[in-house]
C-alpha cells in the first residue's frame, strides 16, 4: 500500500531566526559561567575612559595655563581625582599617584610599583600621572589593568598595564616596564618600537 508523505525541509530564514537565537544563548550562558571575565573587562572600559577624560583635562588645562597642571593643581583641572603620593622634586615636574573615584582599579600593586599603591602594604592599585617638565607637552597616564582571565598565571595572561603617552598614543603594555619614569627633560622608556620584546605594547583603540 503506498502512501504520499509530503516532505517539507526548514527555509533559510528559519534557519538563519535558529542560529541567531543560539547566539544569543551562547552571549548568556558565557556571561553567566565566567561573571568575573565580563566585570573585569567592564572595569578595563571603565579605566580607559577614565584616562582618556583625564588627559582630555590635563590637555586643557595646559592650553589655558600655558604649562601641565602642578601636582596641587589637579584636583582642581580634574574632576573626581584625589593625590594620593606627589612624587614630584619640585615645581618643574609633575609626578604624582592619584585615585580617580569611580574607577576601581586590582589590588596587586608592589609598594614600589610604578603604579602605586593606596597606602603602603595595602596593595591598593592607583593612576600614575608623570611628566618631566611642566613646561612642555609630554606627559603620561597609567592605570593597571584587570586580568580578564582571574587566576591565570603570568605565563598564561600578562599583567598589563595601560599607558596614555601625549606624544604617541595609548597604548596596553606589560606591567614591567616602568613607563613613568624619566631622567632629565625625558622619559627613559619610549613607546616606539611595539615588537620590542622589552615593551610588548598594543594600540589601545
Amino acid at each position: 500500500m503506498n502512501k504520499n508523505y509530503s516532505e517539507q525541509g526548514f527555509t533559510l530564514i528559519e534557519l538563519l531566526i535558529v542560529i541567531v537565537i543560539i547566539g544569543i544563548l551562547s552571549g548568556v550562558l558565557i556571561a553567566v559561567i565566567n561573571p568575573v571575565r565580563q566585570q573585569n573587562r567592564a572595569r578595563n572600559s571603565n579605566i580607559v575612559a577614565a584616562i582618556n577624560k583625564a588627559a582630555f583635562a590635563i590637555n586643557t588645562a595646559r592650553a589655558g595655563r600655558g604649562r601641565l597642571p602642578l601636582v596641587g593643581e589637579l584636583t582642581t583641572e580634574l574632576e573626581n581625582v584625589s593625590v594620593v603620593q606627589d612624587f614630584s622634586a619640585d615645581d618643574t615636574e609633575l609626578n604624582a599617584n592619584i585615585a580617580v573615584s569611580g574607577t576601581s582599579l586590582p589590588t596587586t600593586c608592589p609598594t614600589d610599583g610604578f603604579y602605586g599603591i593606596g597606602a603602603p602594604g595595602t596593595g591598593d592599585c592607583n593612576y600614575r600621572v608623570a611628566a618631566p617638565n611642566v613646561q612642555g607637552a609630554i606627559f603620561r597616564i597609567i592605570g593597571k589593568a584587570w586580568k580578564e582571565n582571574p587566576g591565570a598565571t603570568e605565563d598564561q595572561e600578562r599583567s598589563d598595564v595601560y599607558v596614555y603617552c601625549s606624544s604617541q598614543g595609548f597604548f596596553r603594555c606589560h606591567a614591567s616596564e616602568d613607563y613613568a619614569a624619566f631622567a632629565g627633560d625625558g622619559f627613559n622608556f619610549v613607546i616606539d618600537d611595539l615588537t620590542e620584546p622589552a615593551g610588548q605594547c598594543s594600540y589601545v583603540e
